[in-house]
């Protein structure tokens, strides 16, 4: 008898800025509600199921933002949206610079408007905390680290790849 595994590393996944993805299969659908809904906090609002990862940490002393998936099952559409805590500016632009060993690598700007817009600015973000890059976030002119702390960078991570799960890019 032969099997055949296959390992994937999440770390190679490539996720299309440009291309969003709303769509839940049932069988994604099951998966996160059997396996993966268990490690996150859900409210419900309008009908829907907002998730927010139990480790994420919202009120912290420094400039920080953290992930939420809402899913509405009656449609099987879910959405990525990013939370910002009360160091970020409630309406505007938000500017973030990210770096590796060179130097700075790309500039992120985003207001968040709409799911398309919130979809490209998290893919984005998700790379870069791939690709171990460090984030830094302009706010009233001075520069601050972004998702520094571990435990945070790790909950963004999680809950992306849960959410890409969820809609099939991984």
């Amino acid at each position: 008898m032969l099997f055949l595994l296959e390992c994937t590393n999440p770390k190679d996944s490539h996720i299309d800025s440009e291309r969003p993805q709303f769509s839940t299969t049932e069988s994604a659908e099951l998966y996160f509600k059997n396996v993966r809904q268990y490690y996150y906090d859900m409210e419900e609002l309008n009908g829907k199921n907002l998730l927010r990862l139990s480790k994420s940490q919202p009120k912290v002393l420094y400039p920080n933002i953290t992930l939420q998936i809402t899913m509405d099952w009656r449609t099987d559409q879910a959405f990525l949206t990013l939370d910002e805590n009360e160091f970020f500016p409630k309406n505007g632009v938000t500017e973030v610079y990210t770096s590796d060993s060179t130097g700075v690598k790309e500039f992120i700007q985003f207001k968040q408007r709409d799911r398309n817009e919130a979809f490209a600015t998290i893919a984005r973000l998700y790379k870069s905390i791939l690709n171990d890059h460090k984030l830094y976030v302009t706010l009233d002119g001075e520069r601050y680290p972004l998702l520094h702390i571990k435990q945070d960078r790790e909950a963004f991570r999680v809950t992306a790849y849960d959410y890409y799960r969820l809609v099939g890019l991984h």
